[in-house]
């Protein structure tokens, strides 16, 4: 009956699917969330918004498949004291509408995240020590700090490049209905009924796809995704490892790598008071929790159990830090000495279907809390509703949220960092002043041994003062039928203009 069911809803949400343009020049591709703003670039960062705007839009720099930065808008940039940058532009760029794309075309973005409504946005936000922008050059763009940031260069992938003009006589609202980027795609229509996006082949575009048409479908049930890959109606989505066998027996090539996330629970503390604020019971619940057991049982040994902000693929994570283990009687005797030996309820939200495992994980950590005294209220919640409780920092009643330390799109510590303190966010969830200086020094060093002895210390700090449940190192799997052929992945997201289709 459930496998029947599942059918019905695949049949029924991909009636949208439907491509007029020939099988062989669309390729359907299965998301777990559109973006909440549409094609506003600005209001999130990775993840899976990035799934849509990686076809529309470039930043100056990119991610390349094996984590490592690369030139994208920008051909090459340097400083000498990692206040002042300079980039030299690609030449010959042209937006998908044919205008020019130049250094007062990237200025123009940056200045508008300088602006008191692109200061609010989350990549406003990333961008704030950005005190000044020169273009002494069409194809030289000068980026003046207000202190010197090592990692400036890998912050710009997730910062696109949009089209001035469409910018400022759209504004934010209206270009979030019609983006114009210099990315290999172009949107043409948003049925929004449906939850469709078609784009087709940017005629402009310099990263040159090999594949006519794109179609993003939101499907937010894993299982849907699946079904839908087997039934042959997408070509390539997110899955699940559970059922990986079976999607491979029914002629689904699977695909997977290290996501450069952990996978945790962050705690609300910012302007609380309760047991959260001890730091006893935030290494307790750490305590708590079989990590490894969850490693070796949902993700198949694929993820690792974690303890500190990076996975072994990040730059900055510390091998000499381990996980805290499972201590179920040491986790009892931290919750007595902080006053809470009676427990106390945990109310948790998180979203459901964008990590691999993610509801089971959750659920299991769920029941190892209840065996120490604290049962946990487990709420899901979609993801336009997290995006603006995260943002806002308005959580109500709910005292924790799923939030992992994503590395993409720096493949560098310093961004979740950052993400779990009170450096980038104007309303933070967890604020330790002194840990946020330490993380601001870190990211001033430009001495990659002296940086990397630094980060050293801040994994340890983090394991230390637990700002979150760190649960396990995650991993991207991804699905995809037959017809795709050269699928590659960087920063998270399939690079679409790498794939070519084969005809039926």
């Amino acid at each position: 009956m459930k496998t029947r069911l599942l059918f019905l809803i695949a049949a029924l949400a991909l009636a949208g699917c439907r491509s007029d343009a020939p099988p062989a020049q669309t390729l359907r591709v299965g998301v777990p969330s559109l973006p909440p703003s549409g094609g506003d670039p600005f209001r999130a960062e990775g993840t899976p918004s990035s799934y849509t705007w990686s076809a529309i839009f470039d930043g100056l720099t990119a991610l390349a498949p094996d984590g490592t930065i690369q030139p994208a808008l920008a051909t090459a940039w340097s400083s000498e004291d990692g206040q002042t940058w300079r980039f030299v532009l690609r030449r010959g760029v042209r937006f998908s509408n044919g205008a020019q794309f130049d250094s007062k075309a990237a200025a123009a973005t940056l200045r508008w995240l300088q602006s008191p409504e692109g200061k609010a946005s989350v990549i406003g936000g990333r961008m704030r020590d950005v005190v000044a922008v020169e273009t002494p050059a069409p194809d030289l763009l000068i980026v003046r700090l207000r202190a010197p940031d090592a990692v400036f260069p890998k912050r710009l992938p997730s910062v696109a490049m949009v089209e001035p003009g469409a910018w400022k006589r759209l504004g934010a609202a209206g270009f979030s209905k019609t983006p114009v980027g210099t990315g290999p795609y172009r949107l043409v229509e948003n049925d929004e009924r449906a939850r469709t996006l078609v784009l087709d082949a940017n005629p402009y575009a310099w990263r040159k796809p090999k594949v006519a048409n794109l179609r993003l479908l939101e499907l937010t049930d894993e299982a849907v995704r699946q079904q839908a890959l087997i039934s042959g109606d997408i070509d390539i989505a997110r899955v699940g490892l559970d059922d990986t066998d079976l999607l491979e027996a029914r002629g689904v090539k699977i695909a997977h790598a290290p996501s450069m996330q952990v996978m945790s629970i962050a705690f609300i503390t910012q302007g609380r008071t309760g047991p959260l604020n001890d730091v006893r019971v935030r290494q307790a619940l750490n305590y708590a929790v079989d990590k490894e057991g969850v490693s070796r049982a949902l993700l198949r040994g694929l993820g690792a159990a974690a303890g500190q902000p990076g996975s072994k693929t990040t730059v900055g994570y510390n091998g000499a830090v381990t996980p805290y283990p499972h201590d179920p009687a040491r986790a009892r005797a931290l919750l007595k000495a902080a006053g809470y030996g009676e427990g106390f309820p945990l109310k948790i939200e998180v979203v459901i279907g964008s990590l691999p495992a993610d509801s089971l994980i959750y659920q299991s950590m769920a029941k190892d809390l209840e065996k120490v005294g604290v049962p946990v209220n487990l709420r899901a919640v979609s993801f336009p509703v997290f995006l603006r409780r995260y943002l806002s920092n308005d959580w109500g009643e709910t005292n924790a949220f799923g939030l992992s330390w994503n590395a993409a799109p720096y493949n560098d510590v310093q961004r979740p960092m950052e993400n779990f303190s009170c450096l980038k966010k104007p309303k933070p969830f967890f604020c330790d002043k002194a840990l946020a200086e330490e993380i601001k020094a870190a990211g001033r060093i430009l001495s990659p041994q002296a940086r990397g002895e630094a980060l050293d210390a801040l994994a340890v700090r983090h394991h230390d003062i637990a700002p979150a449940l760190f649960l396990v190192e995650q991993v991207d799997v991804i699905g995809y039928g037959p017809r795709v052929s050269g699928l590659t992945v960087a920063n998270r997201n399939p690079v679409y203009e790498a794939m070519s289709l084969k005809a039926r």
